[in-house]
This record gives C-alpha cells, structure tokens and sequence, in this order.
C-alpha cells in the first residue's frame, strides 16, 4: 500500500530504539551526577551549622526551640542527669534537697493525674534513679541543719495536693521599670546562704503534731515588706513547704496561702521583668532560674512555661550540663552537681509533669 512509510531496513528501528536507550542512559547519569553534587553541598552545610554550635556552649548540637523540644526531651535530659549525680557520691545539700523534691513531686502527681503509658513508664524509672541517689549519697558533710533538713523534708506529714497549671493569678503588668536603676544594688547575690532561710526549713520539716511554728519563721514567710532575689525566693519555697506540711490547715486557709502565694509570686514576675529587659545577664541566670522553679512548683503557667524551658536549654552547656557564672566574675563552673543544675533537675521533672 502506498504512502503508509514503511521502512524497508528492519535494522533500521533497532538502531533508533538503542540511540533512544543510550540517551536515556545519558540523561540518568547526569541526574545521578547533579543528586551527588545536592547531597554533598547540603551534608557539608549540615555539618557547618552543627560544627559551628547553635548557641548552647561547648560540645553542642543545635539550639532548641519551641518546636523541637518535648516530654521526650525532658526525660531524656532528666535521665543524663541522673546518671552522672548515680556516679558522684558527695552531692551538695541543694543538689540532695532537689532530688528529695522531685521525688515528692512525681509521688504527688501519681498520686492525683492519671498517666499514659509512657508517663507511667518514665516516672518508674525516673523514681528509681532518684531513690537510688537519695539512699547511695553521702551526707556526712552537711551541717546539722541541712542534714535535719534532707532527712525530715517531703518525707513526714506530709499534705498532698492536687498539681495543676493556673492561669491568670499572676499580674504581669506590674510596673518593674522603676526597679531598673537600682535593682543590682536591690538584689544581694550573697543571700543565697541565708541562715534564717535554713532554719526555718528545718524548724518546718520537723514539725510535730503541736504545730508550732517558730514566730520569726512566721514572719519570714509571710512579711510584706519588700525582698528581692534569693531572698524573696526563699521566703516563697518556705511557703511552699509549710503549704505541704499537715500543719498548715491549723494556721491558715488553703485560699489564704494560694493568695500569699500569687502576690509573692506576682512580685517574682516583677524582677523577671527586669531581667528581661536587661537581657538576663549571665550572671543572674541562677536567679532567673530559681524563680521559674518555685514559682513554677505552685503551678503558675506564667514561670512554668515551654517558652522558658527552651530559654534554658539553650543556655552555656558543657557536657551537657549548664554551667554556671559565679559572683558576677568572669569564673565558670560547670559541674553538673552545682546549684543551676539542681534547679534544672526541678525544673524538667516539674515541666515534664505539668506540661502537654
């Protein structure tokens, strides 16, 4: 039939079919080649960003961020700690009373919120660890108040309450920036080691069934005369202790001290205010800290927060464990048993805990 083009060469069709095949084969060999190039230039950014740190301090991957951060990452952090505090058998007294608290914090929460099966799992082992640092470390060293302290406190009666986040009893409107000009002056670095502070826990943890309160203990917790930095702070966990003691229905309402508490803690929010605006100096980070975790221990969502869980994190590490500026000096420590880790400790297991 005429015009229908058929070829008369039957090679001929083989011959196109593999030129059709050897550019194909071509053109695959250049994409291989162009995917190589992609995977290596995007590995060798990769590994710049990583080698050159994410802000966290030595020996760190990458900044955490309010995306990346999670109950896993709590516990997982929680659990390094632990591990290291396991190996070292002469913890301070801060870092001690941290482990007894977070122990009773985990008790309380299982004792009132049902868990899902991986908070249940979590806290087991959580308790664990922490049980076994309480009965391995020494205590030997501490002075008779301390040890009065970390052998009576969160262990006898003991009242329980229900943990919760609440929101709205703080006033962060506050006006703070009168506090500005004077506030380093205002805040005594050095009252971290109060005497009175230390008496006053031991005088409560040691309570009997007479109640008696030393007055001046009284009077330290519920004064309203003006207190800043870790001496306000120890004046609000004196109240958080006493709150949690079988004593306190005796002296006052439960509406009483969660009212003490919130303008306590609305005064708290204050100096953060402050500290935020100076951009939370180095130096006063412990502090900053310290009022995250008391507060935060009363359920305040405005100290207990992922946003200040992640400001933390991305704090100096080392071994990834913060480390702390000491004295307003240029000095650094670093060890994982010294006070900014305790607090860290508290701090995680409270989130983790609190927190969806």
């Amino acid at each position: 039939m005429q015009g229908q083009g058929v070829n008369s060469d039957p090679g001929d069709g083989w011959s196109k079919s593999i030129c059709r095949a050897c550019g194909d084969m071509k053109f695959l060999k250049q994409t291989f080649l162009v995917y190589l190039l992609f995977a290596a230039t995007t590995a060798h950014c990769l590994l710049g960003t990583l080698a050159g740190g994410g802000g966290r301090g030595h020996g760190s991957a990458a900044r955490i961020t309010q995306k990346t951060i999670s109950k896993g990452f709590l516990v997982k952090s929680v659990m390094k700690l632990l591990t290291k505090l396991e190996r070292s058998k002469d913890l301070d007294a801060s870092m001690k009373f941290a482990v007894i608290l977070s122990e009773f914090l985990i008790k309380q929460h299982q004792r009132y919120i049902e868990s899902n099966r991986y908070e249940q799992q979590a806290n087991y082992h959580l308790l664990q660890k922490l049980d076994n640092i309480i009965r391995n470390t020494e205590d030997a060293d501490f002075e008779n108040v301390q040890k009065k302290i970390i052998d009576n406190i969160f262990q006898k009666n003991v009242l329980l309450k229900p943990p919760i986040l609440k929101e709205r009893h703080i006033d962060t409107h506050f006006e703070y920036k009168s506090l500005l000009k004077n506030y380093t002056q205002l805040v005594d670095m050095r009252e971290r080691d109060m005497i009175q502070s230390d008496e006053c826990l031991s005088s409560v943890a040691t309570l009997d069934s007479r109640c008696q309160v030393p007055q001046e203990c009284l009077d330290f917790m519920v004064t309203d005369l003006p207190s800043y930095g870790y001496k306000r702070m120890h004046q609000i966990l004196l109240l958080y202790v006493f709150m949690h003691h079988i004593c306190a229905p005796t002296l006052g309402s439960e509406t009483a001290y969660e009212i003490l508490a919130s303008q306590k803690c609305t005064q708290v929010y204050r100096e953060q205010n402050v500290l935020r605006h100076m951009n939370i100096p180095d130096v006063y980070r412990d502090l900053y800290l310290e009022q995250n975790v008391i507060c935060g221990l009363f359920g305040y969502i405005e100290f207990m927060n992922w946003h200040n869980l992640v400001t933390v994190t991305n704090w100096p590490q080392e071994d990834e464990c913060l480390c702390l500026f000491l004295n307003g000096e240029s000095k650094i420590d670093c060890n994982c048993t010294n006070h900014i880790n305790s607090l860290v400790l508290v701090y995680y297991i409270n989130g983790f805990l609190l927190l969806n």
